[in-house]
């Protein structure tokens, strides 16, 4: 029980730390809370989450050069991370 608690107290920090660093940035954060209450938008970003893994995402950013079967498999490349512009050229010059 006592690990269910610190995991909530950590997820409830990490909230208040987004909604400071909205507040900082100027952003909307009232927009921000709505969103973040919003159960529609916890079950499209789990979907989306849901997508990436299927996908084989596995960091942000990632990129996928080439193209998708129509049972939705990608035959490609896959760039994982903030890379050079060789390694995207590359991926491109490999399917020209």
């Amino acid at each position: 029980m006592i690990r269910w608690q610190q995991l909530r107290q950590s997820q409830q920090t990490a909230q208040d730390d987004l909604y400071k660093i909205s507040d900082d940035l100027g952003l909307n954060t009232a927009t921000l809370k709505t969103c973040m209450d919003d159960k529609n938008e916890e079950d499209e970003v789990k979907k989306d989450l849901a997508d990436a893994n299927a996908a084989g995402a596995t960091g942000t950013p990632t990129f996928f050069i080439g193209k998708s079967t129509g049972n939705g498999i990608i035959e490609g490349t896959k760039i994982v991370g903030a890379q050079p512009f060789s390694a995207f050229k590359q991926a491109i010059d490999a399917i020209k």
